[in-house]
């Protein structure tokens, strides 16, 4: 047995009676992409239902941009060509995209594993950014609100902090102080990890198997020892000891990759339900 199953084993039987399992939304608990594509389809579905483009034109225009935010703009633009300055504007597609009902759905892995986790009892949160309203309409359209207690949905416009922070992590530690431990799946390692690792979290990350991520999962910056060289997305700063604007700070040295991976959910349904899982 090599070191990394050592390892990995020593993890797996942390998680006992009194873990709280914490999960990120996208890419996590479903794929982000399938977002995209139902937001575009919906913002097609209401240029047509205005007069402005066809269904079939504005797909067009999106598929052959490169990107979806360029997409957008380009028909913004033939919108112009067609009817004149003031028939549309990026807002008005914007709204569009961001209050869609999407279309979208756990796969049968996810849902398992949240099923074994609601019936044996286990308490589970979710820790995501984004805007309040899109994110909580992804949560309705999963179904999510069957599975986790409206306290423990903490989305960082509601909260004031993202994930690039401690707080959300340190609130749900603080709202169940009976629990021994805490556990998260995420998918980017560039902010997913880096604050529960400082915490004392078990962190795992899933993999990216078909390439489907919207976020890569490399960090630009990190050191091939996986050392923190760059704390914000931003970029602004490159200091390990760097201090966050409201004072809190990295210890050098810390890690920004997830001490476990797994390639799909149901294997953490599998840790949780080995002969490592000791309630």
């Amino acid at each position: 047995m090599n070191n990394d199953d050592l390892l990995r084993r020593c993890i797996i039987k942390r998680l006992y009676f009194g873990t709280m399992i914490v999960f990120d939304l996208d890419d996590t608990l479903y794929k982000e992409a399938d977002y995209v594509k139902s937001g575009i389809a919906a913002v097609c579905r209401a240029l047509d239902d205005r007069g402005v483009l066809s269904f079939s034109e504005a797909k067009a225009i999106i598929d052959n941009a490169g990107s979806t935010a360029q997409g957008f703009d380009l028909i913004v633009d033939a919108a112009h060509r067609k009817f004149g300055d003031n028939t549309l504007d990026i807002r008005q597609i914007l709204d569009m995209y961001r209050t869609h009902i999407p279309d979208i759905s756990l796969d049968e892995s996810t849902l398992e594993v949240l099923k074994r986790l609601r019936d044996s009892g286990e308490p589970v949160g979710l820790i995501t950014d984004g805007r309040s309203i899109g994110q909580r309409a992804k949560i309705k359209a999963l179904g999510l609100e069957e599975f986790f207690a409206p306290e423990d949905i903490l989305i960082s416009e509601e909260t004031g902090f993202d994930k690039h922070c401690p707080q959300p992590f340190r609130r749900m530690m603080e709202q169940h102080p009976q629990e021994h431990r805490f556990v998260y799946v995420g998918d980017n390692p560039r902010k997913d990890f880096i604050w529960p690792n400082q915490l004392g979290w078990i962190t795992i990350m899933l993999r990216d198997v078909d390439g489907r991520n919207i976020h890569k999962q490399v960090v630009p910056g990190v050191t091939d020892s996986g050392d923190l060289q760059i704390v914000c997305e931003n970029g602004d700063s490159h200091d390990p000891q760097a201090v966050c604007e409201n004072g809190d700070s990295l210890e050098s040295g810390k890690k920004y990759a997830a001490q476990l991976e797994i390639t799909s959910l149901a294997q953490l349904s599998e840790m949780l339900h080995n002969e490592y899982y000791v309630k």
